[in-house]
């Protein structure tokens, strides 16, 4: 018998939590959003990364220095014309006191003057004679704003007031050991960490840094590859190039190990600190570690998944004022992980085969907990609920190209109904077998679209002829002629025993428990009438209010009183007035597919939030009564790209104000430089209040800007000319112009899409005088007059 000992126990048992706790983590869904060269970033490898005090995030990368506002990137030549010198691979950013934005590269720093839009090469040499020449690692602040500078080749700096101090700790001559990284920690200690030197603390009474070589317990700090350091309470947390995490407490003079598997087969370039977890960037991807849970996940290159991570090769990691995380990587551009309280979860294939090749139709659960999906292409899949993967349902099915084409699906009692395109029905039984009926057998034609089992065990099928009845125990289709020539594509019986069609192209008509037949139709010019004669899916809410969901009519609730229908579409707010099956949650709103995103409304007050890819979907595009809510409380969506789910009790928090910008101006179709000699801006359009024009600059255009990277108001602004708009007018593009102004004031105004108050102050106000010619300015017609008067006299 093997006797293991006590060390050995316990290290088997934490491998073993680690594992477990990775593979219960790999439920989580980290979706990212890409910026790289397809979308204008100058050069796929990022390298720097800083949000400004406008909200834009710049990046900086191996050649050339981009703004990002959301939507658009810009690029900007880091070149000092006055000094004639420039560098474009740029290896750090740092916007210091909302004012400056520090600029790293390889042969030195530059500053970038926001408002003259220039950059200026900080050329000042410290007392000892030491100028910044060498690349840059980090630029940061401290308390008492000054800036601190690494510059692993030639020390450390720091810049206040115009003066420059350098320090070279680092004193063995040894040109491999050198300061990589600071960390200016919340008590105001400064700490920095190096290669094979140790660590090196700031002391503010003699000006100069102290050499920490081995800790309180005696062990070495030299001879390691320290590349960053970060702050967690107490502790530094240090990456180590070769493969290896450690943390040092540096109140008590400590260093320790973080294990973490497979980390020392690879290279570890960064390790930041969010939220008291660590962020590791490695050569084999994202590392994330919670060491007070014991969780850990590594989030690796995925070129099938379009919201995985786009490159192994980790070289930084930034948050934004929001929360949101950005990856820079070597090859994959930038990746962007939003702060979000609800979270989109994407379910694939297990085989992990062509993610995008489910085309969901419709959903439904069985009593197992199973979800059944209904493809336009792939035939049937099940998933369950507890591990959240799909799978094909049988071998033989999928091999069927007829069965391949679902347009319906229903649960009733353990057997699974499916409704083939033009090829008859698939019976599913609670075993697990099935049984194929085809249409000569089942005696009825056309596609079957729909299917319901009411009350009374009575089962109704929709087609695209019209309507089948199968009385209970009973497999004989008879046909209800009231229903020819419709296209049912969706039935419903609600809490008052009526049935409900909705037709494609008919409208929608009742059938009352005594087999009456009342129709209801659009009506041009009718406000009160059906939104749209094609409807593709009905909903009773939990107050018993029927609702209809429409293609080019959004979505209108049906008023008992009167029969009459409130309507909710693109005036209402809605991305698109073609809508697919609505979901109610727990609060009383609804959830809802449409072409351009998942719509979350508030029937009672009619606001609404618009979600998208940006938020995390996999596809902004949904489909027909692709929707159900799960027994386990989760909102399952289908759409042509795959499945998400989510949890709709997690509210999206409220986002912050947003934040509208004017980020360039054009006369004539030409862009406007600060201080151009023909350019009427003498500092930049971001911090113009008022501009004055000529009376033939009256041709202009703004680029519009909104830094709220994910937002659910879907990048929408509101602006209005004054006095030539009457009303605010809602925008989502990043231009807007006005062409042939007449001379006079006016007032640019702009705001947020989601203000419904005309008398709200405007975010953003730019007064333009337009000058009129000089033969019509106030003096040229006193010189007319007092001319005619000379003449007459």
């Amino acid at each position: 018998m093997i006797r293991l000992k006590k060390w050995q126990i316990c290290l088997a048992v934490i491998y073993v939590a680690i594992v477990v706790e990775v593979r219960a983590s790999d439920f989580y869904d980290y979706s990212f959003i890409h910026i790289d060269n397809t979308d204008g970033l100058s050069q796929s490898n990022v390298k720097s990364i800083e949000q400004d005090h406008y909200g834009f995030i710049w990046l900086g990368t191996k050649n050339g220095l981009n703004r990002y506002d959301g939507k658009q990137i810009k690029h900007f030549f880091v070149y000092d014309k006055e000094k004639q010198c420039g560098n474009q691979n740029v290896s750090a950013l740092h916007e210091e006191n909302n004012q400056t934005l520090w600029v790293g590269t390889d042969n030195g720093v530059y500053r970038y003057d926001y408002a003259k839009e220039k950059f200026n090469f900080l050329q000042q040499e410290s007392s000892s004679g030491k100028q910044i020449r060498g690349w840059v690692n980090q630029i940061l602040t401290d308390q008492q704003g000054q800036v601190w500078i690494v510059a692993p080749d030639d020390g450390i700096f720091r810049y206040h007031q115009g003066q420059l101090s350098s320090y070279h700790p680092i004193t063995n001559g040894n040109k491999g050991d050198t300061p990589q990284h600071l960390c200016i920690c919340e008590d105001g200690e400064i700490w920095a960490c190096s290669w094979y030197s140790g660590l090196f603390r700031y002391d503010k009474k003699s000006d100069s840094f102290e050499q920490i070589t081995t800790d309180s317990r005696g062990r070495s700090l030299l001879g390691i590859e320290f590349n960053t350091i970060s702050q967690r309470g107490d502790e530094l947390i240090l990456s180590v190039q070769r493969g290896a995490l450690m943390k040092y407490n540096y109140k008590k003079n400590i260093l320790q190990d973080i294990r973490l598997q497979n980390l020392s087969h690879t290279f570890v370039r960064n390790a930041a600190v969010y939220d008291g977890r660590i962020w590791a960037g490695t050569y084999d991807g994202l590392y994330i570690l919670d060491e007070e849970k014991g969780m850990v996940k590594n989030i690796r290159q995925d070129l099938i998944n379009p919201a995985g991570l786009s490159d192994d090769i980790i070289y930084t990691t930034f948050r934004d004022r929001q929360g949101g995380i950005w990856i820079g990587t070597m090859f994959g551009g930038v990746n962007y992980l939003p702060h979000r309280e609800l979270s989109f979860k994407h379910h694939f294939m297990a085989d992990n085969s062509d993610r995008k090749s489910l085309r969901i139709r419709e959903i439904t659960e069985d009593n197992k907990g199973t979800l059944w999906i209904g493809t336009e292409n792939t035939g049937i899949c099940r998933m369950n609920l507890k591990d959240g993967i799909i799978v094909p349902y049988g071998a033989e099915h999928s091999k069927k190209s007829d069965r391949r084409v679902t347009l319906s699906l229903m649960h009733h009692e353990g057997t699974v109904f499916c409704g083939l395109f033009k090829n008859g029905m698939e019976i599913i039984r609670p075993d697990g077998s099935s049984l194929y009926l085809s249409q000569n057998k089942l005696k009825y034609q056309g596609s079957l679209h729909a299917n319901i089992v009411c009350d009374d065990g009575t089962q109704y099928v929709g087609t695209d002829r019209g309507i089948y009845r199968i009385a209970k125990n009973s497999n004989e289709f008879e046909f209800l002629p009231y229903s020819e020539g419709y296209w049912i594509f969706d039935l419903m019986q609600d809490d008052q025993g009526n049935i409900w069609a909705a037709s494609m192209g008919r409208g929608v008509f009742r059938i009352d428990p005594q087999g009456h037949v009342r129709r209801y139709q659009h009506r041009q010019g009718d406000d009160r009438s059906l939104s749209s004669n094609s409807v593709s899916s009905i909903m009773q809410d939990s107050k018993g209010n029927i609702w209809f969901s429409t293609d080019r009519g959004g979505i209108c609730r049906f008023n008992e009183e009167d029969e009459s229908f409130t309507r909710f579409s693109i005036e209402e707010g809605l991305p698109d007035n073609v809508a697919y099956k609505i979901l109610e949650d727990d609060h009383g709103s609804f959830w809802f597919g449409t072409n351009q995103g998942l719509v979350h409304l508030f029937p009672e007050s009619g606001e609404l939030e618009v979600y998208t890819v940006n938020d995390g979907l996999c596809g902004n595009q949904f489909n027909y009564k692709s929707a159900v809510k799960g027994s386990d409380g989760r909102f399952y969506f289908g759409c042509i790209d795959g499945l998400i789910s989510f949890d709709p009790n997690i509210i999206q928090a409220p986002s912050e104000s947003l934040q509208v910008h004017i980020s360039g101006m054009y006369l004539q179709g030409e862009a406007l430089e600060v201080g151009h000699p023909d350019s009427p801006l003498r500092k930049s359009i971001l911090e113009t209040k008022s501009i004055t024009l000529s009376h033939n600059q009256t041709n202009i255009a703004f680029d519009i800007a909104l830094p709220a990277h994910v937002s659910a108001e879907g990048g929408k602004y509101s602006y209005r000319l004054d006095p030539i708009d009457k009303q605010w007018i809602v925008s989502d593009n990043s231009q807007i112009s006005y062409a042939n102004l007449l001379p006079g004031k006016y007032n640019l105004m702009l705001r947020a899409a989601k203000t419904d108050d005309d008398k709200a102050t405007p975010i953003r106000q730019l007064h333009i005088n337009v000058l009129p010619p000089w033969w019509k300015t106030s003096w040229a017609y006193l010189s007319y007059t007092l001319l005619i008067s000379a003449l007459g006299g």
